[in-house]
């Protein structure tokens, strides 16, 4: 997963790789730990998790944010000003696009949630526990202290994420979030509305490799000055095929020569 990213860094945005920190290299780096994690069963991950979201301001506030990574190109320049830019080691850790600290605590607390839930699965019509009340009391109280202190909220190249920096008000409640939106699913996954996010799903690395050196190589290379209205368009269309490849790929799967664990990594088991 993690030559995947330098691959993607390479052809879809030509960014020397390693050095941005996009999110397959946090994906790559984290599942070796969190399959070793799990010996410490919910609630040791669990713990794990929160002190990795604890340190994060900590580190934010100790050595500093850089409000943009460094992205080398291959031709020696720069998407931004050396000089505006912080190391690659700590954008490892700190201020790349997903830093290890804390976006591997997310990780962790995916892990803690499965290993809490395991137990649950057979339920019909999942109970609304101890736990989706924690989820939605953390959507609250994070919600609130993300609105009174949001941190810089940078805009990088275009992208309008509110997570730069990650603040520990949007820590509480995208964790809180997700645990009421698992249940949620759970609660409503016979709906047959879902099927098109499942065809995305069932070929996730594959969607997001092709995704990206769309946007890349494409939309940022030949589609400058969008509208609004356009660049929706440009968007839902790119949805809309891929979803297509999806229901496409299921149907490959299931002939004998997509089994060979080279395809299967790619477009998913």
């Amino acid at each position: 997963v993690v030559a995947v990213g330098a691959l993607v860094d390479g052809l879809a945005w030509h960014v020397v790789p390693f050095h941005t920190i996009d999110v397959l290299y946090l994906i790559g780096v984290s599942i070796p730990f969190v399959y070793a994690a799990t010996r410490l069963k919910a609630k040791g991950m669990a713990i794990g998790a929160c002190v990795i979201f604890a340190l994060a301001p900590i580190l934010q506030l100790a050595i500093g944010y850089g409000a943009y990574p460094l992205e080398p190109l291959f031709d020696g320049t720069y998407t931004v000003s050396p000089e505006e830019t912080t190391g690659v080691l700590q954008h490892w850790f700190i201020d790349g696009w997903f830093p290890l600290v804390p976006w591997f605590g997310f990780a962790l607390a995916g892990g803690a949630l499965g290993a809490y839930q395991s137990d649950k699965m057979e339920d019909v019509l999942p109970k609304f526990g101890s736990i989706e009340i924690v989820g939605v009391t953390m959507i609250g109280v994070g919600g609130i202290a993300w609105f009174l202190y949001p941190g810089a909220m940078y805009s990088r190249e275009g992208f309008s994420e509110l997570f730069y920096p990650p603040v520990p008000g949007f820590l509480l409640a995208a964790t809180g979030f997700t645990i009421v939106l698992l249940y949620l699913a759970r609660f409503t996954q016979s709906w047959a509305g879902y099927s098109p996010l499942r065809a995305l799903g069932e070929a996730s690395l594959f969607m997001y490799v092709i995704h990206s050196i769309f946007i890349g190589r494409v939309v940022f290379e030949h589609f400058e000055g969008l509208t609004h209205i356009e660049g929706l368009g440009i968007f839902a269309g790119m949805i809309i095929v891929m979803i297509g490849l999806g229901y496409g790929i299921r149907r490959l799967k299931k002939l004998p020569q997509s089994r060979h664990p080279a395809l299967r990594f790619v477009l998913g088991g």
